[in-house]
């Protein structure tokens, strides 16, 4: 009786050790396949900065997964500028002309905590951007985010059409 029930567990330990690997290859071939198509480690592109990615053939698309955390312009066809405008974590796909992929990455913009001031005033916040002197910083959910975004977007306008403020 003993010796039966030796080969029985026996025979279930190989079961199992041929179910593990498996289920181990298959797994290994699936996490390959998600790095290829994600790229390795994510981009880090610092807020209000920029950074360059060569790609290896001409992009004809390119689409971010959230503009509200990074930008992307092509330059050349194969150099991209991609710009960080809020801090989070969203994903660039480049396709060629043919609409094959060319790359799918994740770009991921830090918070830039370092240099900031968070003032509360009961339930209105204000971000400072500290450095030599304190100034309004431009963070969503702050009292005067629409009065910030308005000044900027002014800026912005002068700037584009040539004009110098006075």
């Amino acid at each position: 009786m003993c010796a039966a029930r030796a080969e029985i567990y026996k025979l279930i330990r190989s079961g199992l050790c041929a179910i593990a690997l498996v289920f181990m290859s298959f797994s290994a071939s699936w996490a390959e396949t998600e790095s290829d198509e994600k790229g390795g480690s994510p981009i880090i592109v610092a807020l209000d900065q920029a950074k360059v990615m060569r790609i290896t053939r001409p992009a004809a698309t390119v689409i971010i997964g959230n503009p509200v955390i990074a930008d992307a312009t092509v330059q050349n066809g194969q150099m991209l500028i991609i710009t960080g405008k809020n801090f989070g974590t969203t994903n660039v796909i480049i396709l060629d002309a043919d609409g094959e992929p060319i790359a799918n990455e994740i770009i991921h913009v830090p918070s830039s905590d370092t240099q900031t001031v968070t003032v509360y005033r009961g339930n209105a916040r204000e971000t400072l951007a500290c450095d030599a002197k304190c100034q309004p910083d431009l963070r969503v959910g702050d009292a005067n985010f629409a009065k910030i975004q308005s000044d900027v977007q002014g800026r912005l306008g002068l700037a584009s059409s040539g004009t110098t403020e006075e």
